[in-house]
């Protein structure tokens, strides 16, 4: 699998994943106090500047796109034929997105969600999904796991729990099956690659919203009539593979426990946490201008790095470390048979091994 990855990407994967170890190793010989899970954090603050690399992605998501927002503007305000074409007229796809938003914001008030709580955590929560979706359009993995970044935990580590009401906090945990644990079900890039299928295989884009909102219903009726089955099977404390309680039970239990945990002991705002979102986008931003300013900033590095590179991977990192030599040496040879056969100039030759990496 090393081989079908991007050469960036797969480099990414072991790199930060040994970084993260390091300053780990660090901050505990410094005998820092690391933190518990995702409630209580402390240095290297690694899940605050999670935070600050994904802000940081949906903004170049958003600046990547905003020759396209032009676009999309001016079809809102003059609908043309393009607007035909599409499964949805854009401002009938506005209409949607603003009255979603707004259920959203008036069920949450219903349950006792104060109006800027729940304009913040929902606008967290579609920025990260801008951001999630165009990782997953780029890359291409079947699933992704992002676990701790959710709307409450960002809330928690930057306005502080201690000044949200009780009742700002019993509503957080009835969103963890969409902006919770780890987003592996998230609706964004699911969608999109349902309407990328559409329109590669030929099928008729215009009824396929339609469609998705069928199997929508039907999968949630089955996911709900599985998950009682699976309960009144095996039990809820039984767990079929290594003992314990049964995932779906344990799972409950772990955001219920973090909600006690926000009502009983909120945690106080840490300005050395705040430092490091900012630290977090930082990085990701100097990635993004070595990527983008000149050709010759790749040459810098013997593997180039991604923007979305943050990201390590503790399953995999060991495989990828070995293919990513290998990946290089056949790079290099297929930059240098390219520059011979085109008789490129070396700025050239860099740009290719841009484009090839």
């Amino acid at each position: 699998m090393g081989y079908l990855i991007p050469l960036d990407i797969a480099f990414s994967m072991w790199f930060f994943y040994l970084l993260r170890k390091v300053l780990l190793i660090i901050t505990d010989w410094l005998g820092f106090f690391r933190g518990a899970g995702y409630i209580v954090s402390g240095p290297p603050y690694l899940v605050q500047q999670s935070y600050g690399a994904w802000l940081m992605l949906t903004i170049h998501t958003l600046w990547a796109a905003r020759y396209y927002l032009k676009i999309v503007g001016r079809e809102i305000v003059r609908p043309s034929p393009i607007s035909r074409e599409e499964p949805l007229s854009y401002r009938g796809a506005l209409l949607l997105t603003l009255a979603g938003f707004a259920f959203l914001l008036w069920f949450s008030m219903r349950g006792g969600m104060s109006w800027w709580v729940a304009l913040i955590y929902f606008t967290v929560f579609f920025g990260w999904s801008m951001a999630i979706g165009k990782c997953r359009a780029e890359l291409g993995p079947p699933a992704h796991e992002i676990v701790g970044l959710n709307s409450a935990n960002f809330l928690a580590h930057t306005i502080g729990m201690g000044r949200l009401s009780t009742r700002d906090k019993v509503m957080m945990p009835l969103y963890w099956w969409f902006n919770g644990r780890g987003h592996r079900n998230h609706q964004c890039p699911i969608v999109l690659e349902g309407f990328k299928m559409a329109q590669v295989t030929g099928m008729n884009v215009k009824a396929f919203p339609w469609l998705m909102v069928l199997c929508f219903g039907i999968g949630t009726v089955l996911a709900y009539w599985a998950a009682l089955h699976q309960l009144y099977k095996i039990g809820g404390v039984n767990n079929p593979i290594g003992g314990g309680e049964n995932p779906l039970i344990m799972h409950n239990w772990g955001q219920l426990n973090q909600l006690q945990a926000w009502i009983e002991a909120p945690e106080p705002v840490n300005p050395s946490g705040i430092f490091a979102i900012f630290v977090g986008a930082a990085v990701v931003e100097a990635l993004a201008r070595l990527r983008i300013v000149s050709p010759a900033a790749d040459a810098l590095f013997v593997v180039p790095l991604p923007p979305s590179g943050l990201r390590p991977c503790p399953q995999l990192w060991r495989g990828l470390l070995l293919v990513v030599p290998d990946d290089c040496q056949c790079a290099e040879i297929l930059r240098a048979s390219l520059w011979r056969s085109a008789n490129l100039p070396s700025h050239s030759a860099l740009h290719v091994w841009h484009r090839v990496g």
